[in-house]
């Protein structure tokens, strides 16, 4: 006996509601169909996959493994439908792309919707995360297009020039750094600082410059998010450090001061990473021309 969708759909809702009725409820179906799919999954696996009480059922070992596994299914089946939706409304490709936070907040959506607007038949689906994980991500095929911050390993695939950020410190209006139009890295090292988590390369950056020149980098907080990083400056938890074209917005609606740094290497360049195989698609490939800076411009 094959696995069906629904199947699987039924035993997530009833393994993570804890409950066949409310299972039953979520599918338009009667408790005696929703109890009989679970058992068509129990005999199909030959083992118990909930166990039922007087308070509803609980998932046993075999049905948390099996949860992960269908968690997964499902979700590649809705991007096959959201897929095949697009071939019957006359788009021809979907492209998958993922990118920085730093790219996501600056020039990235203007430049994808721009895209789009020439190119209605082309699907963009997009992610976010961390250059290391994206650059892995393409390598492996699992999206078309990484757009990441140079310096992350990019071995075995193609890559073209975007944009480029310059790294900032972010304070109050009252912080005595607030004055100045730009400031040394060697100043901010006298305070205590708020910054991404370890996993951003310009944190790797940062790390690796304030060892350098043998000062401490006097890490009070690091979070995921730009807001987060703006949010504890503006109550002087610490200078916060940023992209500083990615963080303009936060710091005007916080009334912050963005302070760009003065060196040269605060300057960081991103890249779009992709296959080089990638460009036998006609549709990648235009994308790819869209976005990439054209020979002998210098990026912005």
């Amino acid at each position: 006996m094959h696995v069906d969708v629904t199947s699987l759909s039924i035993f997530v809702l009833a393994a993570e509601t804890r409950s066949l009725t409310r299972a039953a409820e979520a599918s338009c179906l009667s408790v005696a169909a929703v109890s009989r799919r679970i058992t068509m999954l129990e005999e199909r696996f030959k083992t118990q996959l909930l166990t039922r009480t007087a308070r509803g059922v609980e998932p046993t070992a075999a049905g948390v493994a099996l949860l992960g596994h269908a968690k997964d299914m499902l979700m590649r089946a809705n991007t096959m439908d959201a897929d095949m939706s697009d071939y019957a409304a006359g788009q021809k490709a979907t492209l998958r792309i993922r990118a920085t936070t730093s790219a996501i907040t600056q020039s990235l959506p203007q430049d994808l919707a721009s895209f789009t607007a020439n190119h209605p038949q082309v699907r963009l689906s997009m992610g976010e995360g961390w250059s290391e994980e994206i650059a892995k991500d393409v390598h492996d095929l699992k999206v078309d297009l990484g757009v990441v911050v140079e310096g992350c390993a990019l071995q075995g695939l193609e890559t073209r020039p975007y944009r480029t950020y310059r790294i900032a410190a972010v304070v109050p209006r009252t912080h005595e750094l607030a004055g100045a139009a730009c400031v040394p890295f060697q100043d901010i090292l006298d305070h205590e600082i708020v910054a991404l988590e370890g996993m951003s390369l310009m944190m790797r950056s940062l790390v690796e410059q304030a060892v350098l020149v043998q000062r401490p980098l006097l890490l009070k907080f690091q979070v995921r998010s730009f807001e987060a990083v703006c949010r504890l400056a503006q109550v002087g938890m610490g200078v916060g450090l940023l992209p500083m074209e990615a963080a303009e917005a936060l710091a005007r609606e916080m009334d912050l001061v963005l302070l760009p740094l003065a060196e040269a290497w605060a300057e960081r360049r991103m890249l779009l990473c992709f296959h080089a195989d990638a460009l036998r698609s006609k549709p990648l490939q235009a994308l790819i021309e869209h976005l990439a800076l054209p020979a002998g411009v210098a990026p912005t």
